[in-house]
């Protein structure tokens, strides 16, 4: 699975649309599309949350999939992730229909990594800037989280292009209908240097959740780490209750994630933002 996705990195690379510039892919690709076109059609007024991006997006479904059927497919969210999806892929699939008919409470997007070496670093961050002007406009009353492309490949190059762009896009944070979440510092040793228990050999993909000990997720790692950051970012996107979140054991969930069920003027109007 993962070595199919490097591959599909790797062959992202050939592009000739911009980064902001829409583009499509193969056949399998449409399929897909067309998947999520069922599901937005199907059930549009039960989709509270859309999950976009690439492979590592997708990866809930494979390598992770028991936190993902927990915590968020029960909860109303969707997860449009393709392996190898670039910037301009994505912006064909929102301009063509796959968030067309829904109200959703939030948009979770984080995409950009498919893009380093066919691209500018300020390319590729008008590539996001892009996509996410375009839910904004789509989506005018959906807030969106804004995820930093994670460090990867422990190659200087590639980690500072990230920085770069990670940098750029942080700007798009208005502090209420976009939130930048940049969550390096937790998948990293050094500026350099990934975490290496955390993610699969290839240093790009994350590894399957390990147990660390006797207490069910008392210590997280890989998904279950990212899915803890999402959380403790959701607590302030979706909700007006603040809650300490020290692991899955103490997550609140079931007070204020289902307040994504409400209208959005009862559950996020009066929110004040702490940042």
């Amino acid at each position: 699975m993962f070595a199919y996705y490097t591959f599909l990195s790797l062959f992202a690379l050939a592009s000739a649309a911009k980064p902001w510039e829409e583009e499509t892919r193969e056949q399998w690709w449409f399929d897909r599309h067309n998947s999520f076109l069922q599901q937005t059609q199907s059930n549009p007024n039960g989709i509270r949350v859309v999950f976009l991006g690439d492979s590592i997006t997708e990866g809930w479904l494979h390598v992770a999939r028991s936190i993902w059927d927990q915590y968020y497919a029960s909860r109303g969210a969707v997860n449009y992730g393709i392996g190898g999806d670039r910037t301009q892929h994505i912006l064909w699939r929102i301009r063509n229909g796959e968030l067309t008919g829904l109200n959703p409470k939030l948009v979770v997007l984080k995409i950009g990594t498919n893009n380093l070496g066919s691209a500018t670093e300020d390319e590729i961050a008008l590539g996001i800037q892009t996509i996410v002007q375009d839910i904004r406009r789509m989506l005018p009353q959906t807030r969106i989280l804004l995820l930093g492309i994670l460090p990867r490949n422990n190659v200087e190059w590639i980690s500072d292009a990230v920085r770069r762009i990670n940098t750029a896009i942080s700007k798009l944070d208005d502090s209420y209908w976009i939130r930048y979440l940049d969550m390096s510092s937790s998948f990293q040793n050094s500026p350099v240097h990934v975490k290496p228990e955390l993610y699969h050999p290839d240093l790009l993909h994350l590894a399957v959740p390990v147990i660390v000990s006797n207490q069910l997720f008392n210590r997280t790692k890989n998904f279950s780490l990212y899915s803890t950051i999402y959380f403790n970012q959701w607590k302030d996107l979706l909700s007006n209750k603040i809650y300490e979140i020290n692991n899955y054991n103490q997550l609140e969930i079931n007070n204020w994630l289902p307040q994504i069920l409400l209208p959005v003027s009862s559950s996020i109007s009066h929110f004040c933002p702490t940042s």
